[in-house]
């Protein structure tokens, strides 16, 4: 596969949120009435009900409710503070960049479906699983999300797989793999940094030809040929070995 006439690198939002202040001009969500449907009902939830909700404790419950009292708004890159995010080296994108960004990058979002770099956000929290009102979040987002992403060529993901599921279409899963012996391991950490670094890549080289990705080497991860397939594609890196003093 040649370079491909449209592309889409999918990642997950993030619960961590700090603000940022790259000079990023903010826009409109995709989707912008039916995530202020969800900000209205969240808006009308009291800390006890934020704390049975989100499984999370009273004081963690007092901070979501202030989040759904703000109405500050900022660029998703400058609100955004997860692991994969804090991977991007912002400060040194130029103009290409933010150029690939605006053509390629979507952020899953249980609130907003999905969202473009720039588009506006607001201090939020708000998980895939979470029933809100008894309403299904995934069914909720599905018609158009699908719809949005229908003429596209390639899907890349970077997200989780329970993100992914917010995706009915065809991707290709990036996975990043520690090896020791004959196993697999993933470490949740190490996964989630693989993930932004290998964007940071994809950002700063303006990849468009999707086989180049294989050529990629990320923190020792390299493409394995044999543990991949179509839509799964497995980066390895062999765990170092521990110095045991004795």
């Amino acid at each position: 596969m040649d370079m491909v006439k449209s592309m889409k690198i999918i990642i997950a939002d993030a619960k961590s949120l700090k603000e940022k202040h790259f000079p990023i001009e903010k826009q409109t969500p995709l989707f912008f009435n039916k995530a202020e449907y969800l900000r209205k009902q969240l808006k009308e939830l009291n800390i006890d009900q934020i704390h049975d909700l989100m499984k999370i404790s009273f004081k963690q419950s007092s901070l979501i409710y202030d989040y759904f009292h703000n109405e500050e708004n900022f660029a998703a890159l400058n609100l955004f503070d997860g692991v994969v995010f804090k991977q991007l080296d912002l400060k040194n994108y130029q103009k290409e960049q933010w150029d690939y960004l605006q053509k390629h990058l979507l952020i899953n979002s249980p609130l907003y479906g999905i969202l473009r770099y720039n588009d506006a956000v607001s201090y939020h929290r708000l998980e895939i699983k979470h029933k809100l009102n008894d309403l299904n979040l995934y069914t909720y987002w599905q018609n158009e999300i699908n719809t949005y992403l229908k003429d596209e060529d390639v899907i890349l993901s970077l997200s989780t797989k329970e993100y992914e599921k917010m995706i009915s279409h065809k991707m290709i899963q990036l996975d990043f793999v520690i090896r020791s012996g004959h196993t697999f391991k993933r470490n949740a950490v190490y996964l989630k940094k693989a993930r932004g670094r290998m964007l940071n890549y994809l950002i700063k080289n303006c990849i468009e030809d999707i086989e180049k990705i294989k050529e990629i080497v990320i923190d020792d991860y390299h493409f394995s040929e044999d543990d991949s397939n179509g839509d799964h594609w497995v980066f390895i890196k062999d765990e170092k070995m521990k110095y045991i003093k004795k």
